[in-house]
């Protein structure tokens, strides 16, 4: 299973799409030094929490071959990280931002995503070609699964448990 800190890097780079929304806001007003820093950190958060992702794949407790008796698509998103992609848009400018307000919905974002495992909730992955499933195994335990493969009715797969209840495909 991964680290707290390996969840932090993968809800790291869900955010990192946010990140460099930000750093265009505050180049269009002219504060390059800010839209530079914040661009830059977009870049790493978004190559940390790939390799993090590629580590843990060759890294994790492989679970062998699964059978599963449903699956069901999962690429979908939750209501606050779509609150969060679009949270910039929702001033005229940002030097206006009420970012009083903005900084602690981050904050608290990145903790419920860390505690309760949700960086799966990342469309950069998605982007990058990654899925989500929900499978059901013969024993009827629900898992999230990770893969690049578009699966459309049961399989064995070769899997590795990243989280209680995430597992990712390791071939």
């Amino acid at each position: 299973m991964i680290s707290k800190f390996s969840s932090f890097l993968l809800t790291g780079a869900s955010i990192a799409p946010v990140i460099a929304v930000y750093a265009i806001m505050f180049g269009a007003e002219g504060n390059y030094f800010v839209a530079t820093i914040l661009f830059a950190a977009s870049i790493a958060l978004t190559y940390f929490g790939l390799v993090t992702l590629r580590r843990a794949k060759a890294k994790v407790e492989d679970l062998g071959k699964l059978l599963f008796k449903s699956v069901e698509n999962a690429d979908n998103f939750s209501l606050g990280i779509i609150l969060i992609y679009l949270a910039p848009l929702l001033s005229t400018s940002i030097s206006e931002m009420a970012w009083l307000t903005v900084i602690p919905a981050v904050v608290m974002f990145v903790a419920l995503s860390i505690s309760g495992q949700g960086f799966h909730f990342n469309p950069l992955l998605n982007i990058l070609g990654w899925h989500f499933y929900k499978i059901s195994t013969q024993e009827g335990v629900t898992f999230l699964l990770i893969t690049k493969k578009s699966i459309r009715q049961t399989a064995r797969l070769n899997v590795g448990r990243l989280t209680e209840y995430t597992l990712i495909d390791l071939e």
